[in-house]
């Protein structure tokens, strides 16, 4: 067990003013926005400085550089590390710092990044910084921060292994973003009103006892991803009655709010406890008429790239809380296909979507075993 400082220098990034700001032609400066959470690099906002500055060449970012994450408003955000696999022309702001191997040869760079990306080093950060107002990582905490450092030939064995599993989790990031259901499915149908085949946001129906209970859906309970409802709650009716939206097994509830609507919160019911649901105040509920709409028919509708762009235009409301106004979904042509067609495009996207559930579980084995080659390293 070494600590960081025994193989690894840290250099702070550049301080400027506000005035040193420029449009375009200057010196680019990477900022802590510029780290995603999930250890990569974007470039869709670069400051840039007037070239008039002149600033330490040793604060550009190199192949081989730890970019990091010093300061933030939020601690979440703090020691977020991403990798610099080339040269770049790029600088790196004053709550940014570069992790930089010094001459001492016994340590591989990318080891020392999978070792920062690791849970073990935001355990360690939590700890450290904790009760601080300012959040603030200084250079003595990082820099006794221990990991253990085996020879050289083991390091590069590990970074191999991990680089597998990498190629592995990318290539199902891409089948994932490539998840968007296909929008002209659903065109050159007849269109309806939404009350032709679908009641909107129903009344309340309930024949139960006000002590029995019902399952509780809050909008983070819905998985954008996979359009299903992960570990609903159960409450009494009682205490969810007044103030949630209701529902019933086969609604389809959808999340009318930026960015859930966006993010393609969108749902069927299943399994409710009594067959009866209650949920955020950010759901509009479809309920199907019977012999006029199969649920999922509208369920893959609604989570359609381009009906989200359409719903998004609509929104009313202060920024940051729009939301979709039932008055768009009442006035709004819906795609309205026989029966059998809507059961024959069901049946397409249900083998669309198990193929790709397939494809996140590749991803999280990648994402455990990558965790088990560092938890070999540590001992465990």
């Amino acid at each position: 067990m070494v600590e960081l400082g025994e193989v690894c220098n840290l250099i702070r990034g550049i301080t400027y003013r506000k005035d040193d700001e420029v449009i375009e032609n200057g010196l680019k400066i990477l900022r802590a926005n510029n780290i995603d959470l999930d250890n990569s690099l974007n470039f869709e906002d670069v400051k840039q400085i007037s070239k008039n500055l002149k600033l330490d060449q040793n604060k550009i970012l190199k192949k081989d550089d730890i970019f990091i994450c010093l300061a933030s408003g939020s601690k979440s955000h703090i020691g977020k590390v991403a990798f610099i696999e080339n040269d770049t022309d790029y600088y790196f702001g004053g709550f940014m710092g570069v992790i930089r191997l010094s001459a001492t040869n016994k340590a591989i760079p990318k080891y020392i990044f999978q070792q920062l990306r690791n849970f073990r080093f935001n355990d360690y950060l939590k700890k450290e910084i904790s009760g601080v107002n300012i959040n603030n990582l200084n250079s003595k905490i990082l820099l006794k921060y221990k990991i253990p450092l085996p020879p050289l030939s083991i390091q590069n064995e590990i970074v191999e292994k991990i680089e597998k599993q990498k190629q592995i989790i990318e290539g199902a990031e891409k089948l994932e973003n490539a998840r968007d259901i296909d929008y002209d499915i659903f065109t050159n149908f007849e269109t309806e009103n939404i009350n032709q085949f679908a009641e909107l946001n129903p009344k309340k129906e309930l024949d139960i006892e006000l002590d029995d209970f019902v399952s509780f859906v809050p909008m983070e309970a819905v998985d954008g991803v996979s359009g299903l409802i992960k570990n609903p709650q159960e409450r009494q009716l009682k205490d969810v009655n007044k103030g949630y939206t209701y529902f019933r097994n086969d609604d389809v509830i959808f999340a009318k709010i930026t960015p859930c609507m966006e993010n393609g919160k969108t749902a069927i019911a299943e399994n409710l406890k009594n067959g009866v649901g209650f949920g955020s105040t950010e759901f509009h509920v479809f309920r199907a008429r019977i012999g006029k709409l199969i649920p999922k028919f509208i369920y893959y509708f609604l989570r359609t790239k381009q009906f989200r762009k359409i719903a998004r235009e609509k929104m009313t409301g202060a920024s940051g809380h729009k939301r979709v106004p039932e008055s768009f979904l009442k006035e709004f042509s819906w795609p309205y296909p026989p029966l059998e067609t809507q059961r024959q495009i069901v049946e397409k996207l249900d083998k669309q979507m198990q193929a790709l559930e397939g494809v996140r579980l590749l991803k999280a084995e990648a994402e455990k075993r990558i965790e088990e080659i560092l938890a070999g390293v540590w001992g465990g």
